[in-house]
C-alpha cells in the first residue's frame, strides 16, 4: 500500500465498525427458565483450582510452530524449555485463575490480513487471522477444556453450525419440510418464513448479554469474571506492510444493562 497512514486508518475504521454492537431501541430481559442450568458437578469442574497437569497439557496442545503474537514466542519455546520455565508458567496461570484477572498486555492481539482474491480492493476481501500471545492461549485452552464437557447441555439441538458432530446442511432438510408444509397448507390462515443472515454475529454480541446468559446457566464468580476478561480486555493491532497500526478495541456495550448480583 502506497499510503500507509491512509491504509492504517481504513483498517482501524473497518474493524471498529465490525467489532461493535448495533444500536438497539429499548431494553431486553432474559426470559426465566429459558436457558438450561448446569449441575453442581459441572460447576465444580469449572471452578476447581487449576492443576499443574492442566497447565502442562494446555502448553503442549498448542502447535509448536503456530505464528506467535506480540510476545514473539512460539509454543515450541515453552515446550522445549519446559524444565526451565515451567515453575514461572504454572505460577502465572494459577494466578490468573485465582484472581480472575488477566495482566495488562496479555490479551494484546495482532491481526494479519490474508488476501482471499488475487488483487483485493475491499476489506471484506481480506481474511483476518488473529495472532495471540502464547500464554494467553494457555489460559484460554484451559477454559475451553473445562467448558467442553458442558456444551452438550448448553447448546440447543437446533444449533448445527460450529458444533462437533453436526453440519449446517442438517437444517436444509428442516427448512424444506417447513416450506413444504406452507405450500400444501389449506385454509385462510397465512404463513410466513424469515431467512435472517446474521453477519459477523459472534463479533457483534452484546457483552452484557453474554454475561447475563452465562450467569443464567449457573456460571458465576471468578470463572465468569475470567471468561469476561478474555472477551473484553482484548487490544488489537493490524499488520500493514510489515508495520503495526495503532491499537483499537472492540466495544460491544451499547446496551446499558446492570450486571447481575
Amino acid at each position: 500500500m502506497q499510503q500507509p497512514k491512509l491504509g492504517s486508518k481504513l483498517i482501524i475504521n473497518y474493524f471498529q465498525g465490525l467489532f461493535c454492537a448495533s444500536d438497539l431501541v429499548g431494553d431486553y430481559a432474559l426470559l426465566p427458565q429459558l436457558y438450561p442450568s448446569l449441575e453442581e458437578a459441572d460447576l465444580e469442574g469449572l471452578t476447581c483450582p487449576v492443576s499443574i497437569e492442566e497447565i502442562k497439557n494446555s502448553v503442549f496442545a498448542i502447535g509448536r510452530l503456530k505464528t506467535p503474537g506480540p510476545d514473539g514466542f512460539p509454543a515450541l519455546f515453552y515446550q522445549d524449555y519446559w524444565g526451565v520455565c515451567s515453575d514461572d508458567i504454572i505460577s502465572f496461570v494459577q494466578d490468573c485463575f485465582n484472581t480472575a484477572t488477566l495482566p495488562d498486555h496479555l490479551n494484546e492481539t495482532l491481526i494479519a490480513l490474508v488476501p482471499k482474491v488475487e488483487r483485493p480492493m475491499f476489506m471484506n476481501q481480506l481474511r483476518p487471522i488473529s495472532l495471540c500471545n502464547t500464554l494467553y492461549k494457555v489460559v484460554s485452552k484451559i477454559l475451553v477444556a473445562r467448558l467442553r464437557p458442558c456444551m452438550t447441555k448448553l447448546v440447543s439441538p437446533n444449533q448445527v453450525s460450529f458444533v462437533p458432530g453436526r453440519q449446517i446442511t442438517d437444517n436444509i432438510i428442516v427448512a424444506q419440510e417447513v416450506l413444504h408444509k406452507f405450500k400444501n397448507a389449506k385454509g385462510k390462515k397465512g404463513f410466513i418464513a424469515w431467512k435472517i443472515d446474521l453477519s459477523k454475529a459472534y463479533d457483534r454480541m452484546q457483552w452484557p448479554f453474554i454475561r447475563e446468559v452465562l450467569w443464567e446457566v449457573g456460571i458465576k464468580g471468578s470463572i465468569l469474571e475470567l471468561l469476561m476478561q478474555c472477551i473484553t480486555s482484548v487490544q488489537y493491532k493490524a499488520i500493514l506492510n510489515g508495520e503495526l497500526t495503532d491499537s483499537f478495541s472492540p466495544q460491544c456495550v451499547s446496551l446499558e444493562v446492570a450486571a447481575p448480583s
